[in-house]
């Protein structure tokens, strides 16, 4: 790789953080104190049949069990998410996405597709393929030189 590569890497990826941020202050405005973590939770929730136990939520989101626990709480008072006994751990609990959480990740949904739209515009599907594919490889190389242990919260999915 040149110097040149990596220098465009570098300016462009906090370029592309920022778009991406700024177009998720839509959803900030239908739900104004959600944080990223906890949209992070409520995307796994949405993908899990709206329901995981909070051990699992701390796996799939790489974060402490007392940090998940804040969470959560906060999530509750915020009536996104309902706690309740996990019937196959009684020293463990469910987190359940509520009805007001299920509105809010499909309006984060629908304002993704809008961005996907916008930043994707005039790209055909075949050079969007390819992208993707070089992300995910780049992603593999990373997690290689940094230690599998480490636990890396990017999902690059093939379209």
């Amino acid at each position: 790789m040149d110097k040149d590569f990596t220098e465009e890497m570098l300016g462009i990826i906090p370029f592309i953080r920022r778009y991406y941020n700024n177009k998720y202050d839509k959803v900030k405005k239908i739900e104004s104190n959600i944080t990223s973590q906890q949209i992070q939770v409520i995307k796994e929730l949405y993908y899990n049949n709206y329901k995981l136990s909070q051990r699992q939520i701390e796996k799939k989101i790489n974060i402490r069990r007392s940090s998940v626990s804040s969470l959560i709480k906060t999530m509750i008072k915020n009536n996104l998410v309902e706690k309740d006994i996990n019937e196959n751990d009684a020293r463990g609990k469910m987190i359940t996405l509520t009805e007001h959480g299920i509105e809010i990740y499909e309006e984060i949904l629908k304002e993704s597709l809008n961005i996907d739209e916008e930043v994707f515009r005039g790209i055909e599907k075949k050079e969007i393929d390819i992208f993707y594919k070089v992300l995910g490889k780049a992603k593999e190389n990373i997690i290689e030189s940094i230690g599998e242990d480490i636990k890396i919260n990017i999902d690059i999915k093939s379209k």
